[in-house]
């Protein structure tokens, strides 16, 4: 899995870089690519999910890997989508497969885990493997002064105190 950078305005490809090499490559829909999920950039930093294969911190000053994890994992079975978003200091991620259901935060600036949560099993149980997979893009919503985190899921729809 690589990261292009492009030059706006010349269309100049400015950083190509290897994020992540893989032994083998998993199942994803005819439809989906392996990197559906939108990036998040804020500045000086972009943020690149690829689902299992693994999340990533690059510079946008010089194209350098500031962070990367590769240890979040679940089944996708037709692939990743979902979109990661920046939250003050977190970047927040969801991993809803076919074998496990979570959201975690990770600390921006590093990489490490903030907190994660899983989703409520008792909603997923009854469902087939197939049905607990979902692509999910959070929102954060004020309400009454609190931001919530807005979360759907295959089974769910849940606002998590952020």
């Amino acid at each position: 899995m690589s990261g292009i950078c492009v030059d706006f305005k010349t269309g100049k490809i400015l950083y190509d870089i290897l994020l992540f090499k893989q032994d083998s490559i998993y199942g994803k829909h005819s439809i989906n690519t392996y990197a559906t999920p939108t990036p998040c950039i804020e500045e000086e930093f972009v943020y690149l999910n690829f689902g299992s294969t693994g999340t990533v911190c690059i510079s946008t000053n010089d194209g350098k890997v500031v962070w990367k994890r590769d240890d979040l994992k679940c089944e996708h079975a037709q692939g990743p989508g979902a979109s990661p978003i920046i939250y003050k200091n977190m970047l927040i991620l969801h991993f809803e497969g076919t074998d496990q259901q979570f959201i975690v935060a990770l600390n921006k600036k590093t990489g490490e885990t903030i907190w994660r949560t899983d989703r409520p099993a008792e909603c997923y149980a009854p469902l087939l493997p197939i049905g607990k997979k979902d692509y999910i893009t959070p929102i954060i919503i004020n309400v009454g002064g609190k931001d919530l985190l807005i979360s759907n899921g295959s089974a769910v729809c849940i606002a998590y105190d952020v």
